[in-house]
């Protein structure tokens, strides 16, 4: 490993590329920013995912329709997806096509970009932070799980889910070319951003119960069944039971977990029905436990 600088160094000074080869492959989409055009129509640009490594694209390869302006399609400063056509490593030469990328591509590869760029900055805060350069941290932590994952997003979500605990499972895996001395000693910081980059933000989940008992004691059963429900002890996920429209009631939480928030309500709705069955009354689930559509609430 290379020797720790003792200068901090900002995130903006931590240039590397995101992804483990230097040169992209034929055929590979990228986004790239038009940096300048020369009088033949030739467009000169910077290839976002590479350290801004230069490529040049063709005016040939712009368009596929025939066009009075071609600079209203591709402007100097915006960034466009393009497809790689030919790259020569030894001299550096890239060159892309603009007119090869389909429509439905698109979204794909700057769905792909966003999801490698956030990696690329949590990492730079992590080198940042603990003064060891980006590079060093990429070759001994990122790409290892690059290739593990497809995707170091991917990774990073994994971290979320399983949280200290993976690090023994990669172990138990042995992850190629992982470096677990180094891991470990700034997972924590790791850890940390990924939660706050990564974390879900609240979804409000619920769901509506048809709840009902005719023998003489019913209604006070009803009330003891929805505060049992409401009583269930499901950590840190806290239940609201409301009355929506009689005999119908509502169970709902908002929670980042989705899934634990989804059994908590379960949990509930059995402890509802423990209840007023005691009573020959009925628990019907008209609406099972799921996150709830705020566009279409709102339109209610």
């Amino acid at each position: 490993m290379s020797n720790r600088g003792k200068k901090t160094l900002n995130v903006s000074e931590q240039r590397c590329r995101f992804y483990e080869d230097e040169f992209p492959k034929v055929d590979e989409l990228c986004l790239v920013r038009f940096d300048s055009v020369d009088n033949t129509g030739c467009y000169y640009v910077s290839l976002l995912e590479y350290d801004m490594k230069q490529g040049m694209i063709l005016q040939s390869e712009i368009s596929r329709r025939r066009v009075r302006s071609v600079s209203k399609i591709a402007r100097v400063g915006q960034v466009h997806v393009a497809s790689v056509l030919r790259v020569d490593s030894q001299h550096g030469f890239i060159d892309l096509s603009k007119k090869n990328v389909e429509e439905s591509e698109v979204h794909m590869a700057e769905e792909r970009y966003a999801n490698a760029k956030l990696v690329h900055t949590v990492m730079a805060q992590l080198a940042a932070i603990t003064e060891i350069p980006l590079l060093e941290l990429n070759e001994h932590i990122t790409w290892p799980l690059y290739r593990k994952y497809k995707h170091g997003y991917n990774a990073f979500m994994q971290i979320l889910e399983t949280g200290p605990e993976i690090v023994d499972e990669w172990k138990k895996e042995g992850v190629e070319d992982l470096d677990f001395e180094l891991l470990e000693k700034v997972f924590d910081t790791l850890y940390e951003h990924i939660t706050r980059r990564l974390a879900p933000s609240p979804k409000k989940v619920k769901a509506v119960l048809n709840v009902t008992c005719f023998c003489p004691r019913g209604v006070e059963l009803i009330r003891d069944a929805l505060r049992a429900a409401e009583a269930v002890d499901c950590g840190d996920i806290a239940l609201t039971v409301r009355l929506d429209v009689a005999p119908e009631y509502v169970i709902e939480t908002t929670s980042s977990n989705v899934r634990e928030a989804k059994l908590a309500i379960t949990k509930a709705i059995e402890a509802a029905k423990s209840v007023i069955v005691s009573g020959n009354g009925t628990c019907i689930v008209t609406h099972e436990p799921n996150v709830l559509d705020e566009a279409a609430e709102e339109k209610k």
